[in-house]
């Protein structure tokens, strides 16, 4: 695709340039008009000259790998957002735990928060880590049961000894 830019252009400025020589050197009159209307013709079949020998094959196949870039460039793009929506999601299912186990008065050295893609098109938590030295009380994993919808039986406790 390159080389066919890079042909298109150096045969764009090389007719332009023979053009205007050719427009300096004639004289004026109806010489002068006739070498107009040809040096037209002559731009005009240099800016279409990559359609002219383009076969519809070539077309065809710089067209479908223009596709296929496309779509895998989309496709990245796709990814990448729905990996950052999440972290973002889980972030602030974290931030939210955080703020509860303040409320309890528990304090916790980290907080990691997975969640899933729900059948209703949204992510939701499914999991939860805490690492604390604390004994989490029971009324906190049921709360955060209650506002999270994580079953405490996917709420994990790490135990640090600080």
């Amino acid at each position: 695709m390159e080389t066919i830019l890079h042909n298109w252009v150096c045969a764009v400025a090389a007719a332009g340039g023979l053009c205007a020589v050719c427009m300096y050197l004639c004289p004026a009159g109806r010489v002068k008009y006739v070498l107009q209307m040809a040096s037209a013709c002559v731009m005009v079949l240099a800016l279409f000259s990559p359609f002219i020998k383009l076969r519809a094959d070539d077309y065809a196949s710089v067209l479908a790998a223009f596709r296929e870039q496309s779509t895998a460039v989309m496709s990245a793009s796709d990814d990448s957002a729905e990996r950052l929506n999440r972290m973002v999601i889980e972030r602030e299912y974290a931030e939210y735990i955080w703020d509860k186990a303040q409320t309890y008065g528990l304090t916790l050295t980290d907080v990691a928060v997975r969640a899933v893609w729900d059948n209703g098109g949204y992510w939701v938590p499914h999991e939860a880590e805490y690492t604390t030295a604390d004994i989490l009380p029971e009324a906190f994993l049921q709360e955060v049961t209650k506002e999270l919808g994580i079953p405490e039986e996917r709420q994990k406790v790490r135990e640090t000894n600080e």
